[in-house]
């Protein structure tokens, strides 16, 4: 079974000399199994994820007990390789510290996505502080939004807690009458939130504004995503 199983596996020593790997462990390492035999876990971990794994091995030796940790294996190539790995002890018959078991399972391609959204996101960041625009969303439910932190480029103001009630209130006079009948539109019609007016900064200065919405509807409360 562990030869066989599709999911890496391997067995080290207490200092951390493999002694046992499968086949698939062997294809995430991108190495022959007499290479792996060769090596220690340190020299196959990630420079950034060698402390951390040395101190929950320590913790498993001490106390027993297994753990869990997202790490990534070095290739030979300089490549690496995301893992989630389940670390188990293994005693000997007299109840000592013999062994680690280790389950490794390939969530390579999960952490670059991920890694790739947060790049997309801080990207968007940077756009939206670049051009002064916002991007808030509104639970109408709960009368509750939730803002990008550089809404105070458009509207002069953190909005940290803010509700509809202050968000109408920053708009001016005015303009009022028409916003509520634009969002009023948007959330009876399901149509798009568009519209152009005034904000009034706390400096009394006032901005031209253009919101850019949809509502999204998720039962049995609807949301509106402005910008």
């Amino acid at each position: 079974m562990f030869d066989q199983a599709a999911i890496g596996m391997c067995q080290t020593d207490c200092r951390g000399n493999f002694v046992a790997v499968n086949a698939a462990f062997c294809r995430m390492l991108g190495r022959s199994e007499e290479e792996a035999l060769r090596l220690t876990v340190s020299e196959i971990t990630h420079p950034a994820d060698v402390e951390r794994t040395r101190q929950l091995s320590q913790q498993a030796l001490e106390s027993g007990q297994p753990f869990f940790v997202q790490k990534r294996y070095l290739r030979p190539d300089g490549s690496f390789l995301w893992s989630f790995t389940q670390v188990s002890l293994i005693r000997d018959e007299a109840g000592n510290p013999h062994r680690f078991f280790v389950v490794a399972q390939d969530i390579h391609d999960q952490k670059m996505a991920e890694e790739a959204r947060r790049r997309r996101d801080e990207r968007f960041r940077l756009a939206q502080k670049t051009v002064g625009t916002a991007t808030w969303e509104w639970d109408i439910g709960k009368n509750r939004a939730s803002w990008e932190e550089h809404s105070a480029l458009v509207y002069g103001r953190s909005f940290e807690g803010f509700h509809a009630k202050e968000w109408m209130e920053s708009i001016h006079p005015d303009d009022r009458e028409s916003v509520q009948r634009a969002l009023t539109a948007a959330l009876e019609e399901n149509a798009p939130y568009d519209h152009e007016c005034r904000v009034i900064w706390p400096d009394g200065s006032v901005h031209w504004v253009l919101h850019r919405g949809e509502v999204v509807r998720d039962e049995p409360i609807d949301e509106i995503d402005v910008s």
